[in-house]
């Protein structure tokens, strides 16, 4: 089962070239990536980008990941995207699920709905 990254990859590194984007965690790095004469902004997380693009840039980026996820859904439905995610975060050996929770907000799956697929498929991964 494809990541919601595997459904965006394509489509953010188009984004990141249009708008000049990289992620650099240092000078060295981010002085390797520039291009002369673009002005770059930190958008945190080590995401740059070419200054003044900041709106356009987030309305684009946001459309990506909607499509994204209405992909994803389509595809695999809500119950496999949630046992993905708390295989991912390996909440059956950690028994917490709030990482999941977080993580599916965007997809409106509610914690009452994390927390009935973890405890329907909690046997298929430990003895209690």
């Amino acid at each position: 089962m494809k990541t919601l990254q595997e459904y965006t990859d394509e489509k953010i590194n188009v984004l990141f070239a249009k708008y000049n984007g990289f992620f650099a965690f240092s000078t060295e790095q981010f002085e390797k990536a520039k291009k002369e004469k673009v002005k770059y902004v930190n958008r945190n997380g080590g995401l740059y980008h070419e200054a003044g693009k900041e709106k356009e840039f987030d309305i684009e980026y946001q459309q990506i990941i909607k499509e994204a996820i209405e992909q994803d859904l389509k595809e695999n439905g809500k119950e496999a995207i949630i046992e993905r995610e708390l295989c991912n975060y390996e909440c059956y050996y950690t028994r917490e699920i709030d990482d999941v929770i977080d993580k599916l907000k965007s997809y409106n799956i509610t914690a009452e709905e994390i927390l009935a697929e973890f405890r329907k498929n909690k046997n298929k991964h430990y003895d209690d």
